[in-house]
């Protein structure tokens, strides 16, 4: 500073006055600053009086080694060998999008020149305006190196999604609109605070990488750490082997590897090791989400984060983690005093694909403020609960808000000051239904639950076999008389009306009926069709299997 680094008068008086300047070094070349004020400058900023041609290799490790050892890597980048070539700089996230006609993000935005060469005034690079054939092979060769790339590496970036982020984008630049949709307040635009940090959480075990993709497609960029917990047996206590946390396995390179959840998402994968914590069966899952809050805590979550544990299977829709990081959502006032602190989703339920989906609904994707979180939120003066095991474990018991807000003694309630959150109590907590906002928002699309998204037959039994409410010799039962859910799959499939026994019944009409928010996974049309055929094969196979059962379950007509 004061040698000219700001700008062309950034110089000791002395050296002004005198009028003679230092003469410039190879570094200077590079770094000297111009005197931006001269007309001749302005007059000819608009022109192309030079060229950049950056990053113009044929080859993408080539390119990958480049970033792994530029200053960039210097900085801090870390290994990009394993990375998509999208994550590892914006501009080679450019580059990715132009050879494969993706819209810019957003945030990137004016970066990118409308058009391409042909678009270009003023001067043109002589070797690409006398070779157009160059251009052409140029713009193949960018191409299909992306490609060969992401079949090696995977991609970050899919393009149908991103085409829904950018038209949400669009849509909701005044995010009041959004606020009052869902019943929320929006903040005036010169009081608005920086947007709510989203820490997620869930187990994670035989899960298909399908939901993992169907997740993170809705919520891509939007959370801002993501734990999931594995365990390493079932909840019968029968050894399992990682399929996530053990490095190698295509689950760690889904979910630690590829940022499927996008660039802005820390994830952090840890482990349940059944052999260090001796804990009954019913308790089990409980101390793995309870190890969910530990990673929060250690990743610096703090009272004015925003908590949600759900399963992977479950993720509130996109639009509506866009309003809780940024209206003005009551139960996150500093003034909660945590009696229902759960902000819950109205989750659309699909069974098995995107045709099948219920009639009911659920609320388990609820959101916390972190000042009502257990280990976060300061516990001061606030009673603990007791519980319906041992007092300590399990949902809460009686009289400590396990059926309504106000199940609570006089003592508690005239004091205001309830219990923090645990773990079990983001999923089974109660909510405050009187709350007109919540009844407004009952019937919107706030959340998505895929459940049964399985495409092998045995996978799907195995899961039965191991739940919590485990089904012995599935391998002998026919699929639909193991669980009302399996029912209600096959009857769908092979489009057979529900049966009148259901507590769960099938809404007419399928995807294309759907009122309001759709997952965004689900757009892509390929996939419905590709998700449809393989339930159908599926299910034809097992009707094969099983027939004698599903002649006497089903008509024969729907059959032939």
């Amino acid at each position: 500073d004061g040698w000219g680094k700001k700008s062309t008068t950034d110089y000791p008086t002395e050296v002004i006055d005198k009028g003679l300047y230092p003469l410039h070094t190879v570094a200077d070349l590079r770094a000297g600053v111009v005197s931006w004020n001269q007309k001749s400058l302005e007059k000819r900023w608009g022109y192309n009086t030079g060229f950049h041609f950056h990053n113009f290799m044929d080859d993408s490790k080539i390119l990958r080694n480049k970033y792994n050892t530029s200053g960039i890597a210097l900085l801090g980048s870390g290994d990009v060998s394993k990375k998509p070539l999208s994550t590892l700089h914006a501009d080679l996230d450019l580059l990715v999008r132009c050879a494969r006609n993706i819209p810019d993000l957003p945030e990137d935005q004016g970066r990118r020149m409308q058009g391409g060469f042909d678009t270009i005034k003023g001067n043109k690079p002589i070797y690409m305006e006398e070779n157009t054939q160059y251009i052409a092979q140029r713009t193949a060769s960018l191409t299909q190196m992306v490609k060969q790339d992401e079949t090696e590496f995977g991609t970050a970036i899919k393009p149908q999604f991103e085409r829904v982020y950018l038209n949400m984008h669009k849509n909701h630049t005044k995010i009041g609109n959004l606020c009052k949709k869902y019943g929320f307040d929006a903040y005036p635009e010169d009081k608005t605070p920086p947007p709510r940090r989203i820490f997620f959480g869930s187990i994670v075990g035989d899960d298909p990488y399908e939901i993992l993709k169907i997740h993170a497609a809705e919520t891509h960029n939007l959370y801002d750490v993501a734990v999931f917990v594995e365990s390493n047996a079932t909840l019968k206590r029968k050894p399992r082997r990682y399929r996530y946390y053990s490095k190698g396995t295509e689950g760690y390179s889904l979910l630690m590897d590829s940022q499927i959840f996008g660039a802005k998402t820390k994830v952090i994968l840890t482990k349940y090791d059944q052999d260090k914590m001796k804990a009954e069966l019913i308790h089990r899952e409980e101390f793995q989400r309870d190890m969910i809050l530990e990673a929060w805590k250690k990743s610096g979550m703090t009272a004015k984060d925003v908590g949600i544990i759900t399963d992977v299977d479950e993720t509130p829709s996109r639009q509506f983690l866009m309003t809780l990081k940024r209206c003005d959502v009551s139960e996150f006032r500093p003034t909660e005093n945590c009696q229902a602190p759960k902000v819950p989703a109205s989750m659309l339920s699909f069974e098995a694909g995107p045709d099948c989906i219920l009639t009911s609904r659920h609320t388990r994707a609820g959101a916390i403020i972190g000042a009502c979180v257990d280990g976060i939120g300061d516990p001061k003066g606030r009673p603990v609960p007791k519980r319906i095991f041992n007092e300590k474990y399990g949902q809460r018991a009686s009289g400590w808000g396990k059926k309504n807000i106000t199940e609570y003694s006089a003592e508690v309630i005239q004091k205001g000051l309830f219990p923090l959150h645990t773990a079990t109590d983001f999923r089974a907590g109660v909510v405050n239904w009187d709350a007109d906002r919540l009844k407004k928002r009952w019937n919107e699309n706030t959340g998505f639950h895929f459940h049964d998204f399985f495409g092998d037959l045995s996978l799907l039994r195995k899961k039965y076999e191991s739940s919590p409410e485990p089904v012995d010799n599935v391998d002998k039962k026919a699929l639909s008389s193991i669980h009302d859910d399996l029912d209600l799959l096959v009857r769908c499939v092979m489009d057979i009306p529900d049966s009148p026994k259901h507590k769960n019944r099938l809404m007419s009409g399928g995807y294309d009926a759907i009122i309001g928010a759709k997952p965004i996974y689900f757009v892509d049309e390929a996939y419905r069709t590709k998700k449809s055929k393989g339930l159908l094969e599926m299910v034809k196979k097992e009707m094969i299997t099983f027939a004698p059962h599903y002649l006497q379950e089903y008509f024969v007509e729907k059959l032939k």
